[in-house]
């Protein structure tokens, strides 16, 4: 049985370009490591990926699942957007085996990169069998994160992500810890997400107008920032009201879940929002955008239940 390393460019494998500025490595890690299989799938760095790229990577991912001599898969990729393709895999994840999500904060040409350490970790990971029923995992400075909850949290630390709610895991050496278990959902179908359901980030007093200019500008779908517990002026909610496309309340702040738990939440609620629970905006983005291209009827009903993914403790 062997581990499938789907090399999906990013800091990892990037390299000085001719003015000394890191980028995309267009030779990938294949040149680089001895041991694993290597596929590259993608580049450059994932700031220039588009959701359709994701989808490729993903379905790399689902097309090696089904490969009987593939025990694990590792997935190589840029820290700016690993978030997001990490929780597009694992929406779409049958639980056969174990798919480890890693990358790095400096390239693994450089003395001090942690690119070995967490690769190595990864690679441990995924010839963990238990792992696969916790769905995509990141793994990242010694943690084992669900995709469900991580987020980048840092511009240039190498512990540079971190998690909401439940615990993470642990790869720490030969250890593996898994994480605590969150709830699981049928895999949705691996559609292409809809590319155009932007991110707006809500300010006090906001009076809507980048709501209107996205639904103008022919938005199929809009994730809120919103703020605090998903609060929003009354500009807002009167955009949200006249939107008529699926707007999704998610927070500013890194950690906590969303709820009208205030009026000015409830004011958005009333408005049609559908607030993202315990989602991420980025993640909230990729749940919606791939609800609309899958044409889910209920997109409400998707993320109350995908929402709720942990309880949150005061």
């Amino acid at each position: 049985m062997s581990i499938i390393l789907i090399d999906a460019g990013g800091t990892i494998s990037s390299l000085p370009d001719a003015g000394g500025k890191l980028a995309g490595g267009a030779s990938g890690l294949g040149k680089t490591l001895a041991g694993p299989v290597v596929r590259q799938v993608y580049a450059g760095l994932s700031e220039d990926m588009t959701l359709a790229d994701m989808a490729r990577v993903r379905d790399a991912v689902l097309a090696a699942l089904a490969e009987p001599e593939m025990a694990g898969i590792v997935v190589a990729h840029g820290t700016d957007a690993m978030e997001e393709t990490a929780y597009l895999i694992d929406l779409s994840l049958p639980l056969t085996k174990p798919v480890i999500v890693t990358g790095a904060m400096l390239p693994i040409s450089d003395p001090a990169s942690d690119g070995p350490g967490n690769l190595a970790a990864a690679l441990r990971a995924a010839a963990t069998p238990e792992l696969a029923a916790h769905g995509a995992l990141v793994a990242f400075a010694g943690h084992l994160i669900p995709a469900a909850l991580v987020y980048k949290h840092a511009t240039s630390a190498l512990d540079g992500f971190g998690w909401r709610g439940a615990a993470a895991g642990t790869a720490s050496g030969e250890a593996i810890t898994a994480p605590a278990p969150l709830p699981r959902f049928a895999p949705l179908a691996p559609v292409v997400p809809d590319g155009f359901c932007p991110i707006i980030a809500l300010s006090g007093g906001d009076d809507g107008a980048m709501i209107r200019a996205a639904v103008a500008s022919g938005a199929r779908g809009i994730v809120l920032m919103a703020l605090g517990r998903g609060n929003g002026s009354v500009g807002a909610a009167q955009a949200i009201a006249q939107a008529g496309v699926p707007v999704v309340v998610a927070s500013r702040c890194p950690t906590g879940s969303t709820a009208a738990d205030y009026a000015s939440g409830q004011r958005l609620a009333e408005a049609g929002a559908i607030f993202a629970g315990g989602l991420g905006a980025t993640q909230a983005r990729i749940l919606l955008s791939t609800l609309i291209a899958a044409g889910v009827a209920d997109i409400a009903a998707e993320f109350a239940a995908r929402g709720a993914i942990y309880t949150e403790t005061h």
